[in-house]
């Protein structure tokens, strides 16, 4: 994992996607490991080729047909071809999915399972790995995807075998190991806002022994917005700095241990580039206030900013003991960010916020699993974790900003867990698995300014959360490559604190997901098929309501969830490839009395002080959907390679649909139906190193909002990028 994205709007393709291989690009093609780390997904090669695609979503390697989860997973080059360079961008290329934001903070939604909650302590419901590794900021899980070798979206939840936090999915990414062959490229690219990046990878033996990689990227551009209040021709102006350094040490035939550091460095302020939706500001009634609305647009008086630095180190061991391969993962995470937004999204300076967080994460993992011998009727794992995490936050709001709060919360988690498969007859196959958890979550808090409360005040509270999240799954193999599979599992995400609004009172209680689940799956040398129906009992859901210096959690009662999604690609002819994928989601709220909603306090009288600012009063949305739960979703995939004049041609075309979807919970905020569109083409030169291509994102210039955040001075609105077009360069060797 390297350089968060830190542009929510970005569907283009940047120059770090050039690591495609012939397609045009280079680095992202490599030939896959299989043997990679258990808790991340691996694949044999890309989707370009339907072959075996080799998974470990059960923690151990599986063909993707034998594992009965929904999973999407899509090698590097696939990935590249379809113009997805980020996880923000998934996406495009995974049914079910979708990448919000609200400010910097990235909010991933599986089958309609997200959050909207933020601050410090507060996690997404979609845990995501990184080479095994669970990276627990949602600062951190939008990030580029520069030497990955895959990338599987596990759906449902996965609170057996990864734990907390995994209620609606998980996102798996895998990254390239070291080599003992010399290998690397170097690629640059250029593109449309004056965005230039560079990259490289390399990879080499220094003994028989060790073997090291070393990643990085740079990129910066101009951005596509402008301050109509202020002029600023250029108020989005962006840098990123991406280093990952990895170790790999073969100890000896039965043992291996790698070492990788990586550390990132991003200012973008894109994500804090908010305007007022439909003009809907306090500021429409203070004389001469300039609002902006449209795309490209703002009108600030203070400067959106966020920065992201990331120090972290991540140690992990393999031993084979004969019995069974043992697998130690252990992480200590430094990350310092700064998000500056103004919150009444236009020119008055009535009311701005600057959050400084320091987060720091800290974990030890160790998973046992049965030897990789398929004539075994019974394969089993069995783990134990650990997890600290410590997110400390200094809050300063105002205008002018003034520190308002120190906050901070800490948690500490431990589990154990197991599951095991059993062949009960001939192609008849059981599992079962079980998860302890235990999550202590400590806050504390101390009030600075009367915005929240009386100075001085403070307060310290600590509750422990416990869970047992159980799975239960039969398989039947009708054929080689096929099978049908019944499962049922549960997901849990911990309570927490209401640090934002000085409540420790009250923690929300854990989120827990009771899901049930039928598929098949198929593959053939030119054809793979998989579907899935699914229903979810959703209880006490988390959910955010918006005040004008706080975010207060609430739980939902319950939601019901069900759907149906599918998956086909098709290699028809030799060179062409053709994916289509969708999903049908129904997500609405059971029972839900006292949702937030938003009203405009506009009543000279009543309001007296208050006027013009949005108030939150609270409704019955019991039956409401619930929020970035579109009702379809879709995309198709094309890419086509043939020889021409001694090298080879490329071109790939990516279009992907989404229908309405509500940002709250209310039905008050919605985007309306869109669908974005992804060109490419590549040509390797016949030396089959160097590669060129051109390439366009979003080519139909659709414009679309991907965040709205509701507080009391605006409904502020944030808008997805722009058509992008640029040239890219590869040299691979």
């Amino acid at each position: 994992m390297l350089a968060r994205i830190g542009r929510p709007y970005a569907l283009g393709a940047s120059a770090l996607a050039l690591f495609a291989a012939s397609s045009g690009t280079a680095f992202a093609a490599m030939q896959s490991d299989a043997a990679a780390s258990p808790a991340a997904a691996a694949a044999a090669g890309d989707n370009a080729d339907v072959g075996e695609i080799v998974v470990t979503a059960q923690r151990r390697a599986e063909s993707l047909e034998a594992v009965p989860i929904a999973i999407t997973s899509i090698g590097g080059g696939g990935l590249a071809k379809s113009s997805v360079t980020s996880t923000g961008q998934l996406a495009q290329v995974v049914p079910g999915l979708r990448f919000d934001y609200s400010a910097s903070f990235a909010q991933p939604t599986i089958r309609g399972v997200g959050t909207a909650a933020v601050g410090p302590g507060l996690n997404s419901n979609i845990a995501t790995y990184v080479d095994g590794f669970y990276i627990s900021s949602p600062f951190s899980t939008d990030f580029k995807l520069l030497d990955v070798d895959n990338v599987s979206v596990l759906k449902g939840p996965q609170g057996t075998l990864f734990g907390r936090n995994a209620t609606g999915g998980a996102i798996l990414v895998t990254t390239k190991k070291p080599t003992f062959q010399t290998t690397g490229n170097i690629m640059a690219s250029y593109e449309r806002f004056n965005h230039p990046s560079v990259g490289g990878f390399l990879s080499t033996g220094l003994t028989e022994k060790v073997a090291v990689s070393i990643t990085a990227a740079y990129e910066r551009g101009d951005n596509f917005y402008k301050n109509i209040f202020t002029g600023d021709d250029n108020p989005g102006k962006f840098h990123s700095l991406s280093f990952k350094s990895k170790i790999l040490w073969e100890v000896s035939d039965a043992t291996d241990v790698m070492l990788s550091y990586q550390h990132t460095d991003v200012s973008d302020p894109t994500s804090a580039m908010y305007n007022a939706y439909q003009g809907l500001t306090i500021d429409a009634f203070i004389p001469g206030s300039v609002i902006a609305s449209k795309r490209g647009d703002i009108s600030s008086d203070y400067d959106p900013r966020f920065k992201l630095n990331v120090d972290g180190a991540y140690l992990t061991a393999d031993t084979d003991l004969g019995f069974g391969k043992l697998t130690s993962y252990s992480m200590y995470r430094d990350q310092r960010t700064l998000s500056a937004n103004d919150n009444d999204a236009a020119s008055a300076s009535v009311f701005n916020v600057l959050y400084r967080n320091q987060q720091k994460s800290a974990s030890q993992e160790f998973v046992l699993t049965s030897p990789q011998d398929t004539s075994r009727r019974l394969s089993w794992v069995l783990g134990a974790n650990y997890f600290y995490d410590k997110d400390a936050q200094q809050f300063y709001a105002g205008a002018p900003l003034a520190l308002g709060l120190v906050h901070q919360q800490t948690s500490k988690s431990f589990a154990f867990f197991g599951d095991a498969t059993y062949e009960l007859a001939d192609k008849l196959f059981l599992t079962g698995g079980l998860r302890y958890s235990s999550e202590k979550r400590l806050a504390d808090y101390l009030v600075q300014s009367t915005a929240f409360g009386t100075p001085g005040a403070n307060d310290s509270a600590s509750k422990t959360f416990n869970s047992l999240t159980p799975r239960a799954v039969i398989r039947y193999e009708l054929a080689p490559r096929t099978s049908v599979y019944a499962s049922f599992s549960k997901g849990f995400k911990s309570g927490a604190f209401n640090t934002f609004s000085i409540d420790l009172t009250t923690p929300v209680k854990p989120e827990k997901l009771t899901a049930y689940e039928v598929g098949f799956k198929t593959a053939s040398r030119n054809v793979r098929f998989s579907t899935a129906g699914y229903y979810y009992d959703y209880t006490n859901l988390q959910l955010a309501s918006y005040t004008s210096t706080t975010v207060t959690l609430k739980n939902a009662a319950r939601a019901e969830v069900y759907g149906v999604e599918g998956d086909v690609s098709v290699n028809p002819v030799e060179g062409l490839e053709i994916r289509v994928a969708g999903a049908y989601t129904h997500a609405r709220f059971k029972k839900f009395l006292g949702a937030p909603a938003q009203v405009q306090c506009l009543d000279l009288v009543s309001c007296g002080a208050f006027f013009g600012l949005f108030i939150t009063t609270p409704i019955d949305a019991s039956g409401f959907t619930m929020p970035r739960s579109p009702k379809f979703s879709g995309n198709v995939t094309v890419n086509y390679t043939r020889p021409l004049a001694g090298g080879e041609i490329a071109f790939s075309a990516n279009y992907y649909r989404t229908s309405k979807i509500f940002f709250d919970p209310a039905e008050q905020f919605g985007q309306g139906a869109y669908g974005l569109l992804n060109l490419r083409v590549g040509y390797t030169l016949p030396d089959g190193h160097t590669s060129f291509a051109v390439y366009g994102t979003n080519v139909t210039d659709k414009k679309y909002v991907n965040q709205l955040t509701p507080v009391n001075f605006s409904i502020a609105q944030n808008y997805g990028q722009p058509a992008v077009y640029g040239i890219s360069a590869s040299y691979k060797f």
